[in-house]
């Protein structure tokens, strides 16, 4: 079985596989044990993928020893890391941005008139990790609602992945679209159906993929992606907010 079908399996994602190698990476003696060489070999790689309950044979290390190794033989799992972090497809990146843009509007703004010139400025509160997780349905995933999860380990897990992952990529406190595109991206590595995919996140963030797609004429065929027209309509909608608040203001 391979490694994305295991991480399914097992409901990991490529940065908990990247973490047990870095704690299976060990330094030698007298060497400073924050430094890591990034690269293992075949028996501490399948030491490391056992303890996020992921099991290979020996062949299937082999050829990723191949495919992954130094001039050694030696694993170097931060590219292979990176290799299942490759990005995800049209249709995944589309809806990932619809959330984001969906959680994006419901920001709070504030607007302030200039002193002097009496010119109103609209000011939209910062995008956090907190405010993303207030919109977050972990009582709505597939997995609690199958009791193999329940909603605060759910909630929990997530909160891990935010903390800990690539989200606040630049450090600045913020989550910008791009970093919760990449965010996602982690997540995606170790979900190999599209359909699954888009299911748990319209489940999660209470979103549609597609609100017009019918339930007959759609079943089991790919729904229709998020047409730079849509984009621009939500646009459109999020400017007239802004105007009609400021009119209100005034």
């Amino acid at each position: 079985m391979s490694v994305k079908k295991q991480m399914f399996r097992v409901g990991k994602c490529a940065l908990d596989l990247t973490f047990s190698f870095r704690r299976f990476d060990l330094t030698g003696e007298g060497c400073d044990p924050t430094v890591k060489s990034g690269v293992l070999d075949e028996i501490e790689f399948e030491r490391a993928l056992g303890a996020v309950g992921i099991f290979m044979s020996k062949a299937e290390i082999a050829a990723l020893a191949r495919a992954f190794g130094d001039e050694r033989g030696r694993i170097q799992y931060e590219i292979l890391g990176e290799s299942l972090r490759e990005g995800m497809n049209d249709r995944r990146t589309n809806l990932v941005r619809k959330i984001y843009l969906k959680i994006d509007m419901l920001l709070p703004h504030s607007v302030e008139a200039d002193p002097a010139t009496g010119k109103l400025t609209d000011n939209k509160a910062p995008m956090t990790m907190d405010f993303l997780l207030a919109h977050y349905h972990g009582c709505m995933h597939p997995m609690v609602r199958a009791k193999e999860l329940t909603a605060e380990e759910c909630l929990r897990q997530m909160r891990d992945g935010l903390e800990n992952g690539p989200m606040d990529a630049d450090g600045d406190g913020c989550v910008d679209e791009d970093e919760f595109v990449q965010f996602y991206n982690d997540i995606s590595a170790g979900i190999p159906s599209d359909d699954y995919f888009c299911y748990v996140a319209e489940c999660v963030w209470d979103v549609e993929e597609n609100p017009n797609a019918s339930l007959i004429n759609g079943f089991r065929q790919e729904r229709p992606r998020l047409m730079p027209a849509a984009r621009h309509a939500m646009a459109a909608a999020h400017d007239r907010y802004l105007q009609e608040n400021a009119v209100t203001a005034e």
